[in-house]
Parts: C-alpha cells; sequence; structure tokens
C-alpha cells in the first residue's frame, strides 16, 4: 500500500514542478518581451493586477506587480 501512496506524491510534485516551471518560463518571457520593447518588465503584471483591481493598478506600487505575478502563478 505504502507504494501506490508514494507514487502517487511523485505524481503530484511532478505536476507542481511542471507547472510552476511554466508559469516561470511564461512571466520571464512576458517581463523580457516587455523591456525589449521599451516599457518597464512590471507593466504585465499590473495588467494581471488590473484584472482583479481595475485600472487603478496600472498607477500602483510593486505591491500590484507581487499581486499579478501571484494571481498568474
Amino acid at each position: 500500500m505504502a507504494t501506490g501512496t508514494t507514487a502517487n506524491y511523485y505524481a503530484r510534485n511532478m505536476v507542481l514542478l511542471a507547472g510552476f516551471t511554466a508559469g516561470l518560463a511564461d512571466f520571464l518571457f512576458a517581463s523580457i518581451t516587455r523591456t525589449m520593447n521599451g516599457g518597464a518588465w512590471t507593466d504585465p503584471w499590473k495588467g494581471v493586477a488590473g484584472c482583479l483591481i481595475g485600472p487603478a493598478a496600472r498607477q500602483g506600487g510593486f505591491e500590484m506587480v507581487l499581486l499579478g505575478a501571484a494571481v498568474h502563478l
């Protein structure tokens, strides 16, 4: 019985790792692309936070960036 439980934990951990890796890759891609196009790396994440807060998120500071990144991941 312990073997099945271990396999379930392994599968769960692999799914979580894959999701985190994909989210991190997307985070980096969006930030780097925005920076290369002349914007601030924080702009995409303020936009994500704007889905919850509204247009005022664009005027926010680093707390809006953290909120956007947390919602994204």
